[in-house]
């Protein structure tokens, strides 16, 4: 998989499989499990866990942190530096798409 290339947590992953048989993944946000999503954009991201659905709830189990999380930053390109108010705006809009 191209996103082996990329670091982050996939040295990781591949330490744990070469030794162990991973019965479950669990992390605050997708970009976290080994599905290859971290830095896709929104619509990449749905598409590629769409792809492994399936995974979730048995291999790849999410709890989500309301506090903090990359997963914020993946709504929208600028979401970072909105403001309150344009973020509201954001999720209205998102929720009804």
């Amino acid at each position: 998989m191209e996103m082996r290339k990329m670091g982050g947590k996939w040295p990781r992953f591949d330490r744990a499989m070469a030794d162990y048989d991973v019965v479950a993944y669990m992390a605050d946000n997708a970009g976290c499990l080994p599905c290859g999503t971290k830095v896709m954009n929104r619509a990449a991201r749905n598409a590629a866990i769409d792809a492994v659905q399936e995974e979730f709830g048995t291999q790849y189990i999410v709890f989500p942190n309301p506090a903090y999380g990359s997963r914020v930053s993946a709504l929208a390109k600028d979401y970072m530096t909105m403001s309150p108010e344009a973020r509201e705006e954001f999720y209205a809009k998102t929720l009804t798409e």
